[in-house]
């Protein structure tokens, strides 16, 4: 991934520094996570970069240390389609109108607050569909809508 979509201009800024740290942190998370702990560099870059970047994910912490992260996507029926088998690709994140949660790790049992926060995070948006991935790269599916 090219470095000017991470940040913009000639060198990191405030929010580069910002979303610099929650990737970190998230890498953290995703290691005490048995469904994702054996995410590669791809998936990494397709499930965490692109969003980060593009300001659909979000890092929560409980007492100063992070306890959970959630991306999302807003997709069309094409993007749906890849998105079954586990891909969102990087112009995917945002071609449509219906709101996925791709992943919520959570590795320290943090699920329903973090729920609650994404409500407030999304209040006027309707979920469509949720994704859970399971270390055999099984997905199975919530539909939310």
């Amino acid at each position: 991934m090219p470095e000017d979509r991470f940040y913009e201009g000639d060198g990191p800024g405030p929010e580069a520094a910002e979303r610099f740290r929650s990737m970190g942190e998230m890498l953290w998370l995703l290691r005490r996570s048995p469904h994702h702990a054996g995410w590669g560099p791809e998936e990494v870059e397709r499930n965490l970069l692109h969003p980060l970047s593009m300001g659909q994910a979000r890092v929560f912490h409980r007492r100063g240390m992070p306890v959970g992260f959630a991306t999302w996507a807003w997709l069309d029926a094409g993007a749906a389609g890849l998105a079954r088998d586990g891909r969102v690709e990087r112009d995917g994140w945002r071609s449509g109108p219906d709101l996925w949660i791709v992943d919520l790790v959570a590795p320290f049992g943090d699920v329903r607050s973090i729920v609650r926060e994404m409500r407030n995070l999304l209040p006027d948006a309707d979920v469509s569909l949720a994704l859970q991935r399971f270390p055999d790269r099984f997905l199975r599916f919530a539909d939310t809508g």
